[in-house]
C-alpha cells in the first residue's frame, strides 16, 4: 500500500515537472527568444547594390570559401534576433556590407 502511494505520488510529480517544462519551452518560442542568424553570400554578383539583394544570401554556405583577404564579396553577416536580413541590408552600399561582413570571398 505504501509503495503504491509512493509510486502514484512520484508519477504525479514527474507529470507536473514535464508539464511545467513543456509550458516553459512553448512560452520561450512564443516570446520570440531565438538565436542570431548567420547568412552567407552565395552569389557571384559584385555589381553595385548586389550585396543587398536578399536572394543572394542563404543560411548555408554554398558558393566558395571565406578565406580571402581581399574584400571582393562578403562571406557572412550575422542578423540579430528580432531582426531580418532585409532590415539589416536595407539601404547599405556594397562597401558598407563588406565592412560588417565576417570574412570575404574571392
Amino acid at each position: 500500500m505504501k509503495i503504491r502511494t509512493f509510486f502514484n505520488g512520484a508519477v504525479l510529480a514527474a507529470a507536473g515537472l514535464f508539464a511545467a517544462a513543456t509550458t516553459s519551452s512553448f512560452a520561450q518560442k512564443e516570446n520570440g527568444e531565438l538565436a542570431d542568424t548567420t547568412y552567407f553570400y552565395i552569389s557571384s554578383d559584385k555589381s553595385e547594390d548586389a550585396f543587398q539583394v536578399v536572394s543572394h544570401w542563404n543560411v548555408t554556405n554554398s558558393n566558395g570559401s571565406c578565406g580571402s583577404l581581399v574584400p571582393n564579396r562578403p562571406c557572412s553577416i550575422t542578423v540579430p534576433q528580432g531582426s531580418t536580413l532585409s532590415t539589416v541590408l536595407n539601404g547599405m552600399s556594397n562597401e558598407e556590407i563588406l565592412a560588417i561582413s565576417s570574412g570575404y570571398k574571392e
